[in-house]
Formats: structure tokens, C-alpha cells, sequence
């Protein structure tokens, strides 16, 4: 006997043609467009070649009258209509160290890189997870574990005295996390119980 399969019908949402006259072809990047629009930027180039204007580049952009690192990468992305990454890769092209949000600069030497995660030192300091992996890194010191973007502090956690799946439903993650914060650190696995 077959037994009856459902299968759940997708909803496809129609929206109105683009009137891609009115967009902003090669005054704004085209995935800039593609994010707003909801498309692809393959969608935009198309639409931007078929009318036979030139693409923006991010070499047109004035970078030595941009703000950078003293601004957030994002916040200059916005006002230029480019992504926080490309606005970064010109930045660190040009060795300038990221923005800092905190009004005064951090004492390296007064926090215990490597003692935590990343991700919880951050916290503690009130900065970005990326500052205190760029500042450990270039004082040569190891990290403390795997940071994650729930911040668990791994060494207290029952790795190998319970069940993976049993920690990860604790705190609130992937059975994969726990296995992969417990294998890192050589720490073998919950004994199975043999069924009688």
C-alpha cells in the first residue's frame, strides 16, 4: 500500500513590472539598485547595458575625501550608496585601522586577549568582535576557544558530560556548534547508553 505524500504549495507573490527608467542606472551600483528593487544584479546590469549606460565603479569614488576610520564603514556606505565591505577593502587597502564606537580608545594592554571568547571580551569592552580578534592577532596571542554570535564561553560549558544535543538545547544552538566546540578541544563524546 503507497502511502499518501502532501507537499505544501509555495505562495508566489506578483509585484508590479519595474519601470526601470526611473532607477538610477549607473549613478548608484548596481547591486545597491538590486538590494532596493529586490532583484538580482544581473537583473540591473542587464536592464543598465540594454540602454547602454556605463556602469559606477568604485574607483570613480574620491576615496581621499572619505571619511575613512573616522566613520563606520557602513555609515560612508550609505551616504555613497555602496556596500560597508567595499568601503572596508578600501580602507584596509589604504592601512587605516576601522572606526572605533567608543568615544576613548581601548589599553590592549589592560584586557585579557585570549582568556575568552572574542565575542564576550567585546561585550565586556563594549567594542566590535572584529577589534579584539584584530588586537589579539597583532599581539601574537592565540584565541580562547571559537567565538559564536551567542558569545558562549565554551570552557564552562559540560562539553563530554552531557549529550551535544542535550548543550545545544540549553543554550539555544545548532547540535553542530556543540559538537564542534567539544571535537576542537579534544574532548570526546557523551558515552551512548547500550540499549538492554
Amino acid at each position: 500500500m503507497r502511502a499518501k505524500v502532501k507537499y505544501r504549495t509555495r505562495e508566489i507573490a506578483f509585484r508590479e513590472p519595474i519601470d526601470w527608467g526611473a532607477q538610477p542606472l549607473g549613478k548608484v551600483l548596481d547591486i545597491e539598485i538590486a538590494r532596493q528593487l529586490g532583484v538580482s544584479g544581473t537583473a540591473v546590469s542587464v536592464q543598465r547595458n540594454k540602454r547602454g549606460i556605463p556602469a559606477l565603479r568604485h574607483r570613480e569614488i574620491d576615496w581621499d575625501k572619505q571619511p575613512l576610520g573616522k566613520m563606520s564603514d557602513s555609515a560612508i556606505g550609505r551616504d555613497l550608496k555602496i556596500t560597508a565591505s567595499a568601503v572596508g577593502r578600501e580602507r584596509k587597502r589604504r592601512g587605516i585601522p576601522p572606526w572605533q564606537s567608543i568615544s576613548s580608545p581601548i589599553s590592549w594592554a589592560n584586557v585579557a586577549l585570549g582568556t575568552k571568547t572574542d565575542a564576550v571580551l567585546a561585550k565586556e569592552i563594549g567594542c566590535s568582535e572584529p577589534a579584539v580578534a584584530a588586537a589579539r592577532r597583532k599581539r601574537g596571542i592565540g584565541s580562547k576557544g571559537h567565538s559564536s554570535s551567542k558569545g558562549i564561553d565554551w570552557s564552562v560549558e559540560p562539553l563530554g558530560k552531557m549529550p551535544d544535543a542535550e548543550i545545544a538545547r540549553k543554550l539555544g544552538v545548532f547540535h553542530g556548534a556543540v559538537r564542534h566546540a567539544r571535537v576542537v578541544r579534544n574532548i570526546p563524546a557523551f558515552p551512548r547508553r547500550s540499549p538492554r
